[in-house]
């Protein structure tokens, strides 16, 4: 090429470049309808877009529910939410945090934890004077629950037809786990009694801990996280899906020092070495004590619309 075409030529190799990272996937976007995706990065052999309209990022294609179960089936067996769900006492504090958190914000009454795991927040609430419940995907997770006699079963929301609707229903760290999010939330709507509080937690891709670590954000997590929201794409979504947003906050989570090196060996192995060489130079105590952190997270209080409204 002589160098006199090489200034012309430039503009379409840039042109080029983008366009192959801008295309129409064979997907419809569940939040907002749209077929246009902009390619992200690839992670463990998962691809990540985002959506052009509403700038929800998901792994397309996802993955099988087999795949999804299969990875869940491990992780609790011997992985790292059997190591999580061993570490004493961190777990009944989150969920007490996070009840009191809430509680001003919901309705009393009948209460629904999704993804409720083992049940530390149904025990919790159940403390609190509550009439709770949960349920979780995981057998593994269910079976261990119902050894401490909570009222937890095997189930996915779309399954559930109670006899009574529910004036609460929570949902930590679940929504970014389904394969289908407005029809999840849709779920949770048909179970809610007029005027019924919602609760989530999800990562928030507007967080100053995204923004830094970028594609090496500890929430990019293929295997398991399929979608991610920003605050304004999560808020349209719950109105899309008949829900009035009533407060949206950061969320803390309560972390040891012990349990954040747990995560990073799974998730950030270049933290984790980092953070394993300073572990040296804390005490003891303080490398067990957990305490709040807030490490990119959104929580989010909704209201249930009436029909019609």
């Amino acid at each position: 090429m002589t160098p006199a075409l090489i200034p012309r030529f430039l503009p379409s190799l840039r042109r080029a470049s983008t366009d192959h990272h801008r295309v129409v996937a064979d997907t419809i976007c569940p939040i907002c309808d749209g077929r246009s995706f902009r390619f992200l990065f690839i992670k463990n052999g998962r691809r990540f877009w985002e959506c052009e309209e509403c700038r929800v990022q998901q792994i397309i294609p996802l993955p099988s529910d087999e795949e999804v179960q299969q990875h869940y089936r491990a992780s609790y067996e011997n992985g790292l939410y059997r190591t999580q769900l061993d570490t004493l006492g961190i777990h009944d504090r989150r969920a007490e945090e996070r009840l009191e958190a809430v509680l001003p914000l919901c309705r009393p009454g009948r209460w629904l934890d999704v993804g409720c795991s083992e049940g530390d927040f149904v025990a919790t609430a159940q403390r609190y004077g509550l009439d709770a419940e949960g349920i979780d995907l995981c057998e593994i997770a269910v079976a261990r629950a119902r050894t401490k006699g909570l009222p937890v079963s095997c189930a996915s929301v779309s399954d559930l037809r109670p006899s009574l609707l529910y004036d609460t229903i929570t949902a930590f760290d679940v929504i970014e786990h389904v394969r289908d999010p407005a029809s999840f939330l849709t779920s949770i709507w048909s179970l809610l009694g007029p005027g019924g509080s919602l609760v989530l937690t999800t990562p928030d891709l507007s967080s100053w801990s995204r923004l830094v670590m970028r594609r090496r954000w500890y929430f990019y997590i293929p295997e398991e996280h399929l979608f991610h929201f920003r605050r304004d794409s999560l808020c349209r979504l719950l109105s899309r899906t008949r829900f009035d947003v009533v407060k949206v906050m950061s969320a803390s989570k309560l972390v040891s020092y012990a349990y954040a090196l747990d995560q990073l060996k799974e998730y950030n192995p270049l933290v984790h070495a980092l953070a394993t060489r300073a572990r040296a130079l804390i005490p003891k105590a303080m490398v067990e004590t957990p305490f709040p952190l807030h490490l990119g997270e959104l929580l989010v209080i909704a209201r249930k619309q009436q029909d019609g409204a």
